[in-house]
């Protein structure tokens, strides 16, 4: 279990800042994720301080500015603004004339 933000944004709800370093004008996407094995009580850990916005600093979190992301799911699923995917590989990128984001989505299995 693993977790991994992809923000061009600060907040991903109401309350909840995932990108604290994301700036919507950059062209970037701010990468934000946790080594694999953190764990769902260490996702829930982490509840706190990034409902208090301070995920940047939990020594578990890493954040990296990006100009494309591309994500593989070599077993499993995993969760695409709260869709379920199957196993694949999904790559992100801002588009720069525009300032928004495109996601490609390749639903056929890794190798």
């Amino acid at each position: 279990f693993s977790l991994l933000f992809a923000m061009n944004l600060r907040y991903m709800a109401a309350d909840w800042m995932g990108g604290p370093l994301a700036n919507c004008d950059d062209q970037t996407l701010d990468l934000v994720y946790t080594r694999k094995g953190v764990g769902r009580l260490g996702w829930i850990c982490l509840s706190p301080p990034m409902l208090a916005g301070r995920i940047a600093s939990q020594p578990r979190v890493r954040i990296v500015k990006c100009k494309e992301i591309e994500v593989k799911s070599i077993d499993g699923h995993f969760s695409l603004d709260g869709e379920r995917m199957p196993m694949g590989t999904v790559r992100l990128s801002v588009l720069p004339a525009e300032d928004r984001i495109r996601i490609v989505v390749n639903r056929g299995i890794c190798a």
